[in-house]
């Protein structure tokens, strides 16, 4: 997209840009520019600290740590995770505060996906039963380690669980997610995964799954939450992989995905509003700094006429894709300046589902996909006669759109996803 990756130099570019106009010529920037893991053994505080003359300073880390050696994955960007944190620990300890993406031990914690074990036994914070299988169990004995994990997820389910995903922590761009079903099957994605060429991981994460109709995506500034996206993974290859990523307008989908059904929609983004609140707070005590910028990621199912079910998918890091949001990115690098300079936020309206969203105007061209990733349908059909929704607005609902209450089967995929470990821009990171 027009931005790119957080490891990419369109992405850092922009990101300074934001910098200079909230802030003038007030600032310097001191860049180390990373070919590698290799090069970070050099980042030092003792390097870096005596170089920065401001009265405040705080560090920017464009890379994306991984659980793999450089040899096996030689992409832009990518090092490997604790030569990565070695550095921010280093400089954080010497005063240098993260202003991107986050301190050190919160930002493990997020990426590692470490947090999904730790509240999956707290049936209020709806995260999916959850456990962790060490991949020593793996490679001795694939089969009993598959039961281990089917026993485990069934323990804390409170339920029998056959059916799930397994997955490496510190992975990008929905690399490294397997679906499976049955122990037989998870036997095998459990090796797949940790036999990959260069993998470092110690761990593999096993969850139950989630049916959903779609993910609604929030956004949340300064604690705040500012904005709802819809979107849903319209694929689930034989190999078990998750691919077709499409994202819609809310019109689009509570037609195409809810049946038309308004107020399931309005239960769903209220339901979302609560867990949030739930996982701000819950995150409050993991760090006492608040969090500048944070998107937390919700499966959702429609489970009768004004009724969903919702569950956390995802707790995802300041860098975040805005997904085609326009406004997105200017309220994620606005956080950026806001953490670096300690100033407070501005006061930002809370999102409300009651709300009717904003209406395009009849017949306009599908919307330009904001990363990429990102395609939405065209509104308005001629000839077919508007329809009135839940907010009182008329609406002219896709041609192939259920009819209100009923509903609708998955649409077509939009848009395949690109091949794992992709990213934009030169090798190297910052």
């Amino acid at each position: 997209g027009r931005i790119g990756t957080s490891i990419s130099d369109g992405y850092i570019q922009a990101v300074f840009d934001r910098v200079y106009e909230r802030l003038g010529h007030v600032y310097e920037v001191l860049s180390v520019y990373v070919s590698g893991t290799h090069d970070l053994q050099r980042v030092t505080a003792s390097a870096v600290l005596p170089q920065l003359s401001g009265r405040t300073f705080a560090g920017c880390y464009f890379l994306w740590p991984i659980a793999f050696g450089d040899q096996a994955n030689p992409v832009a960007g990518y090092v490997e995770k604790n030569a990565f944190f070695n550095v921010m620990q280093e400089l954080e300890c010497a005063g240098c505060e993260t202003a991107f993406p986050h301190h050190a031990f919160l930002y493990n914690m997020l990426i590692s996906k470490d947090w999904c074990s730790y509240t999956s036994g707290h049936k209020d914070m709806k995260t999916p039963a959850t456990t962790k299988v060490m991949r020593s169990l793996v490679e001795r004995n694939a089969g009993g380690a598959a039961e281990e994990c089917l026993a485990a997820l069934s323990q804390v389910r409170g339920a029998p669980v056959r059916r799930g995903v397994c997955k490496l922590g510190y992975s990008w761009e929905a690399s490294d997610v397997m679906s499976f079903d049955g122990a037989a099957d998870l036997g095998k994605k459990l090796l797949q995964l940790v036999r990959q060429n260069g993998c470092l991981a110690d761990n593999v994460i096993v969850q139950e799954f989630i049916e959903s109709d779609m993910e609604i995506r929030v956004f949340v500034v300064g604690g705040v939450p500012i904005h709802f996206l819809y979107t849903k993974f319209c694929t689930n290859t034989p190999t078990g992989s998750f691919t077709a990523f499409r994202c819609a307008r809310k019109h689009e989908a509570v037609y195409e995905w809810f049946g038309g059904d308004a107020a399931a929609m309005v239960a769903a983004e209220t339901e979302i509003l609560r867990l949030t609140d739930k996982w701000v707070t819950w995150l409050r005590g993991v760090c006492a700094k608040p969090l500048s910028f944070l998107r937390l990621d919700f499966f959702v199912k429609r489970t009768g006429p004004g009724a969903t079910s919702v569950h956390i998918g995802e707790l995802t890091e300041m860098g975040a894709s805005c997904l085609g949001w326009a406004e997105g990115w200017t309220a994620q690098f606005d956080a950026v300046v806001h953490a670096a300079t300690g100033t407070p936020f501005p006061a930002l309206a809370r999102v409300d589902p009651h709300a009717p969203p904003p209406l395009p105007p009849p017949h306009a061209p599908p919307a330009a996909g904001g990363d990429g990733y990102a395609q939405v349908q065209q509104w308005a059909v001629p000839n077919q006669p508007p329809q009135q929704d839940a907010w009182g607005q008329a609406y002219q609902p896709p041609a192939d759109a259920a009819p209100p209450g009923v509903h609708a089967p998955p649409p077509a995929p939009a848009f395949p996803m690109p091949p794992a470990h992709h990213a934009h821009g030169k090798k190297g990171g910052w």
